[in-house]
C-alpha cells in the first residue's frame, strides 16, 4: 500500500468530527461577534429591567445613585455616576 493510498482509506478530521455530531469551525472571527452580542444583550436586560422596575423614575435613579456611592465607597474610588446624595436627596458635586 502506498502512502497515498492508506491517506485515502482513513477518515479525514471532518468525518470523524460528524460522527460525534460536531462540526469544524473556525473561531478567529467568532469571538469579537459573540463578545458584542453578550454586550447588547446586557444592555438590552439591564433597560428591560429598568423598564418594568416598581419603583418611579426619581427613587431608581436615588436608588442606582445609592449604590453606586455605596460601590465607589468599597472599592475607595469616585462614583462613576457623579456626585453624592444627602439624606434630603439633593445632588452634590
Amino acid at each position: 500500500m502506498r502512502m497515498e493510498e492508506l491517506r485515502r482509506a482513513l477518515p479525514t478530521r471532518d468525518d470523524v468530527a460528524n460522527v460525534f455530531g460536531l462540526q469544524t469551525q473556525s473561531s478567529v472571527g467568532t469571538f469579537p461577534r459573540s463578545l458584542g452580542m453578550l454586550g447588547l444583550g446586557i444592555c438590552l436586560g439591564f433597560g428591560a429591567a429598568l423598564l418594568v422596575a416598581p419603583k418611579p423614575g426619581r427613587e431608581l435613579r436615588k436608588e442606582i445613585r445609592s449604590r453606586a456611592n455605596r460601590a465607589a465607597e468599597r472599592i475607595g474610588g469616585e462614583n462613576p455616576i457623579g456626585g453624592s446624595l444627602s439624606s434630603a436627596g439633593a445632588r452634590q458635586s
